[in-house]
């Protein structure tokens, strides 16, 4: 339709007023728009004009001062007007062949009247012609708008919007949520609108919040300068708040209707986000009913969309989360505690921090976007999904869908047939074993099985072999999603601190896994609030043990490659931690005290290393040759403190059963001091 093409100089030639009218330069700016029509007579006025304006003149101001035109129409091409119309007559007889020569150059449309006309003929005709056509792009509008907003409230209203957009424009779409979704239409588009992508111009680039301007993008084209497809972008606001970003593909320079189209297809897209998310922050609110009963309280009434997940012999796994502002702490006190809920008691209003969310902090819009895309993400690898807030937190429950085909695991062992302790990468290869595993292996006389209590039953053996495999699967999963939430506005920045519980085979034991997971979150978290950064490839306790506690605060959360910070760590991986979140700090620290009191005090009075000796001493199976490599010392420099061990604890201290009582009280102190890095060893 004409009305959605601008109106350009050519245009304004076709008109009845001009028939009599002559082009005498500037012929390759007859594409140049026309936005209002001034006459002016003097030569100073330039500053007066705003662009696109089709000058009206007689040429009285200028008289026959050749040098006079020239200033005036080039300030004219400077200011980006249209295009001059002169009446030739006694004050302006003919335009000089310097001065079309100058409009050619410029592209600048020069119109003579060789008889007299009447200006304010030309100035009603064109002014009424553009009211006009500015009336029908508004009725155009309207009825683009309606069917927008109708989209809306229709299946896949998303990729709807898109396509009408495409269909009225021409210009291939895109559109990339703040989650990290994108859709384009048409879906061949995608390649051409990364080759576009290069040529945009600086200022409109994504991201940079810079609406579509049809003045400043391309200021050449005004000139009628032929320019290859460029992408221009289309900021998505909702209450202030960006949640999306549409970008099209513009062949020349964007009009200013499709700028009006462009703002039209943002608002109906504005809408249907925020509906997806009233009814998210519904959904959460149901989910956070039922799993407060779950994790808390034992309790499984469970809707039927989750009861057909949650069935016994499906492998759970419970997951603690606690996002962090990047360098950001939180207190102590707001560590989760698994403890703190009790039957009978009524948790907080579900929804309540979260109504109004757009306009509430960005904690709660975070989570609403955890929410929504956590189900899609998990489903990628196998699970079903569930997230809802615990205070300060997130609990995310997740029910392994997949079969594995590596189903037969190695009986007499954890973790389908890894050792206990082992360290495994991310591909399920083991890397290092424990020092506990190399330790198990020296000869030594083992008590009749009969002398052992019997251990608490753990869930059946109906797919231990799963484990390695489904927790790889989880981490993966959790890395994505925290990858993906990370990169919006409202995850900019962010750290994460994750806790993950055993895998569990029937939904009465999640509330037991969710114990686990926060007791691993809590592990990673000292009373200073930042968190302890444990390596995912290396158990907790044994990082801590080897770096101790500035050593592990300054890792904190590396993330490589540009990837989140995540700090993971599993409740199997806490080993005697595990007793240690369990028990009272202070009698735990009298035990300490009374096992290696001694060489505490020797290292903070004389700054030696008694302690990480022994500890090593022990780890190296008591070699003293591999203990003095490990250290990096001169195995004199070891015999000497082994003695001054000696000494400070006596004789005996390296048999059992005290051997074991100083490794327990070893770890302890490295707990304690991980906890709270101001205590001294």
């Amino acid at each position: 339709m004409a009305i959605r093409k601008p109106f350009c100089v050519k245009d304004v030639l076709q008109r009845p007023i001009f028939q009599d009218a002559k082009l005498v330069a500037g012929r390759d700016g007859l594409e140049r728009p026309v936005r209002w029509v001034h006459v002016l007579e003097v030569t100073d006025a330039a500053e007066l004009l705003h662009g696109e304006e089709l000058i009206l003149t007689t040429g009285v101001g200028l008289g026959r001062d050749e040098s006079l035109t020239f200033q005036y129409v080039r300030g004219l091409i400077d200011r980006g007007v249209s295009g001059l119309c002169i009446e030739l007559g006694k004050y302006f007889p003919e335009v000089p062949e310097g001065l079309r020569s100058l409009a050619d150059a410029s592209r600048f449309p020069i119109i003579v009247f060789e008889r007299p006309v009447r200006f304010i003929d030309i100035t009603q005709d064109i002014h009424a012609h553009l009211i006009n056509r500015h009336h029908d792009q508004l009725v155009e509008l309207e009825r683009i708008s309606r069917q927008f907003l109708q989209l809306t409230l229709r299946p896949q209203g998303l990729r709807r919007i898109l396509e009408l957009l495409y269909r009225e424009t021409g210009c291939p779409v895109r559109l990339q949520e703040e989650d990290g979704e994108v859709l384009v239409y048409p879906e061949d588009a995608e390649a051409e609108m990364a080759a576009s992508a290069s040529g945009t111009p600086e200022g409109t680039g994504p991201g940079q919040g810079e609406a579509l301007d049809t003045e400043a993008a391309g200021a050449g084209e005004a000139a009628g300068e032929s320019r290859g497809p460029r992408v221009f972008y289309q900021p998505i606001l909702a209450m202030d708040t960006r949640v999306g970003e549409l970008s099209v593909v513009v062949r020349g320079k964007p009009t200013e209707f499709l700028h009006l189209v462009l703002d039209r297809a943002a608002t109906a897209i504005a809408q249907e986000l925020l509906r997806r998310m009233s009814l998210e922050e519904r959904r959460l609110r149901t989910t956070r009913r039922w799993m407060d009963d779950l994790l808390h309280r034992g309790v499984d009434h469970l809707p039927a969309t989750a009861a057909k997940h949650l069935r016994p012999e499906t492998a759970l796994v419970v997951t603690a989360i606690l996002p962090l502002p990047r360098g950001g702490a939180v207190e102590a006190a707001t560590a989760p505690n698994p403890g703190s809920a009790t039957p009978g008691t009524q948790a907080e209003e579900p929804g309540e921090a979260l109504r109004d969310s757009l306009e509430g902090s960005p904690e709660d819009r975070l989570l609403l976007r955890a929410a929504r895309i956590l189900p899609r993400v998990f489903q990628n690898y196998g699970f079903t999904a569930w997230l809802s807030p615990v205070g300060n937190h997130w609990a995310v429950i997740a029910a392994n869908t997949r079969a594995t085909a590596d189903s037969g695991g190695t009986k007499g062992t954890r973790n389908g047939g890894r050792p206990r302790g082992a360290v495994v990468s991310s591909t399920g290869t083991l890397v290092q074993e424990s020092s506990e595993l190399t330790g198990s292996r020296r000869a030594h006389t083992r008590p009749a099985r009969d002398s052992f209590p019997s251990p608490p039953a753990r869930d059946s053996d109906p797919a231990r072999s799963l484990e390695p495999e489904v927790m790889m699967r989880v981490r993966e999963a959790l890395r994505e999603l925290m990858r993906r939430l990370s990169s919006g506005n409202a995850g900019d920045g962010q750290e994460w601190v994750v806790g993950i519980g055993r895998i569990v085979f029937h939904p009465a034991k999640v509330s037991e896994a969710w114990r686990q997971a926060t007791h691993a979150l809590a592990a990673q978290m000292p009373s200073s609030g930042h968190p302890l950064g444990i390596s995912s490839a290396i158990p907790g306790p044994r990082l801590l043990a080897a770096s101790g506690s500035k050593s592990t605060a300054s890792v904190a959360g590396q993330a490589d490659n540009g990837q989140p910070r995540i700090s993971f760590l599993s409740y199997d991986d806490l080993y005697t931690w595990q007793v240690f979140l369990q028990m009272d700090e202070r009698a735990l620290a009298e035990f300490v005290d009374g096992q290696i009191g001694s060489l505490l005090a020797h290292d903070r009075l004389h700054g030696t290393e008694l302690v990480e000796t022994a500890r090593m001493f022990f780890a190296c199976n008591q070699s003293k040759q591999q203990t003095a490599q490990a250290l990096f010392i001169h195995r004199q420099t070891l015999y000497y403190r082994l003695e001054q061990i000696s000494a400070l604890l006596g004789d005996g201290w390296n048999q059992p059963p005290r051997r074991l009582a100083l490794e327990v009280a070893i770890d302890a102190a490295r707990f304690l001091a991980a906890r709270s890095p101001g205590r001294g060893e």
